[in-house]
């Protein structure tokens, strides 16, 4: 390549959605009621063989680390919508039976939308795989999945998610991670789920 003269000006590097999906056709919308009027609250869940203060431990510190979430979670108490039902903040945080076979419950039953707040792993470097990206719910090792098992936990992967394993509702979920730095970006497999028949909108952040 001569000197002064970059790819960028060479040639066009669009990244889109392999063209072997397509999206399911949508589910019909049950009548509005109790549970579909319902936010999923997945808090900062206990996640099997960790410690608070390990690799996946707690995210969100000690209580009262984070006000505006704490009071939106009281707003959705207070209005009777928060699924898991308690009566309390605290009792939503750092929950123990919070896993995949939970959440996919829940899920079928329309709930009008998802805020997972806790660890989300990207791919390796060398394998730049997206789909391998995952969430880390309170899953021991012997809950069955594409991810292979993390000591006592086996994670839920964007693979699960393309395949099927997990419904998503169509109107969207809010996904909110941690993670010191960017790998192979695990929202690209989240959106090609979003394609294929989980949520029109999916927000994968990795912090």
């Amino acid at each position: 390549m001569d000197e002064g003269v970059q790819l960028i000006d060479l040639a066009d590097v669009v990244k889109t959605a392999p063209a072997s999906l397509r999206r399911q056709a949508p589910a019909p919308h049950p009548a509005p009621n109790a549970a579909t009027d319902a936010v999923v609250l997945v808090l900062d869940s206990r996640i099997p063989g960790f410690r608070a203060e390990s690799a996946l431990g707690s995210v969100l510190g000690p209580p009262g680390s984070d006000p505006a979430l704490l009071s939106f979670v009281q707003s959705r108490i207070d209005a009777g919508s928060a699924v898991p039902s308690v009566a309390t903040t605290a009792q939503a945080l750092r929950r123990t039976d919070l896993d995949r076979d939970w959440l996919g419950g829940v899920l079928r039953k329309r709930a009008r939308g998802l805020l997972y707040v806790g660890h989300v792993s990207g791919a390796r470097r060398e394998g730049g795989q997206s789909e391998d990206g995952a969430l880390h719910l309170s899953c021991g090792a012997e809950t069955e999945g594409l991810a292979e098992p993390v000591r006592t936990h086996r994670p839920l992967s964007a693979k699960d998610l393309l395949l099927g394993t997990l419904p998503l509702r169509p109107t969207g979920s809010r996904v909110r991670g941690s993670g010191p730095r960017r790998r192979a970006s695990p929202s690209s497999a989240a959106k090609a789920a979003a394609i294929s028949g989980s949520p029109n909108r999916l927000a994968w952040r990795q912090r």
